[in-house]
């Protein structure tokens, strides 16, 4: 699922409750994952309190969505592109 879960973020624009309905999966179980993607290397979170755009594609409606509610912006490392085979 991490690949899937990559795939999807290198979309852009997509919200995590959008993220979890096309994967399948719970909210809760998607943020799990994506803590647990973010100690292996794939993703940072980006913590910005208070902070209203996603600071890579400048948009509200970013992979955060919901997730701006708790401070935190999702987006790919240099493992994780390098994982979709994007040289990074």
């Amino acid at each position: 699922m991490i690949k899937d879960i990559l795939k999807l973020m290198s979309l852009g624009g997509i919200t995590l409750p959008e993220m979890a309905r096309r994967l399948g999966a719970g909210l809760d179980d998607l943020k799990n994952r994506l803590e647990m993607m973010e100690r292996m290397g794939y993703v940072e979170a980006l913590h910005e309190v208070g902070r209203s755009e996603c600071p890579s594609c400048h948009t509200s409606k970013c992979l955060a969505g919901d997730c701006h509610s708790e401070s935190a912006i999702y987006h790919l490392t240099k493992k994780g592109l390098r994982c979709l085979g994007f040289d990074a």
